[in-house]
């Protein structure tokens, strides 16, 4: 007898059986659009950590639009302003591809501020804040999900998730470490695969609740 069951995208990397002979998941990933606070290379740089952190998982292959030798040139630099502007025709054009879905993502807020020490105005530390939303669009049937990342303290008590240094781009790039940690959470809550298991591959506890 056939026991199915919802698997997270991590849980798969350790199956060795895919239902329907499936095994990877293909994302396109658009341009990032940005708030004019900060810069089109702090963009790339949290860009490419979003990349890096959603890479980690075998089970999904990336298309960058920015490499996509499918796409030209002028195709890739207006990338995002097309998602926007005119996404049904960009989700089918990335359907085109052989995506499955299609990352878009937006830095909202940035702040990057000098907070000097009360013994001594000359020294204190750089505080980089910033907020980065994501939306992730099913090309089958347009559906979204979205959630909000804030590297800013505001996430809990006590969040210390924001760039906090002596040095203003040491600041800055500590929130990169955030993001790519934060895309193994992306994956696991917002990719989700219907796996199958049969009888003779495991066993189950006593209880009969865990395999």
């Amino acid at each position: 007898m056939k026991k199915t069951f919802l698997l997270t995208v991590a849980v798969l990397i350790s199956v060795t059986m895919f239902s329907a002979g499936k095994t990877k998941y293909v994302i396109a990933v658009e341009r990032f659009s940005y708030t004019d606070r900060c810069s089109e290379a702090f963009m790339e740089q949290v860009r490419n950590n979003v990349i890096g952190g959603i890479s980690e998982f075998p089970y999904i292959q990336i298309i960058d639009v920015n490499n996509a030798s499918a796409l030209s040139a002028e195709d890739a630099r207006r990338s995002s302003e097309a998602a926007m502007d005119d996404e049904t025709a960009r989700i089918g054009e990335m359907k085109q591809l052989g995506a499955e879905y299609i990352l878009i993502g937006s830095i909202t807020s940035y702040t990057c501020v000098f907070q000097p020490s009360k013994d001594d105005p000359n020294k204190g530390n750089w505080k980089t804040t910033m907020v980065l939303a994501l939306k992730l669009v099913d090309t089958a049937d347009g559906t979204t999900q979205v959630i909000n990342y804030p590297y800013d303290g505001s996430r809990h008590f006590g969040d210390v998730r924001y760039g906090l240094s002596e040095e203003k781009e040491r600041s800055i790039s500590s929130l990169f470490a955030y993001v790519k940690k934060d895309m193994k959470v992306f994956v696991t809550d917002k990719l989700k695969q219907e796996g199958t298991l049969l009888d003779s591959d495991y066993t189950m506890d006593k209880k009969k609740k865990k395999v």
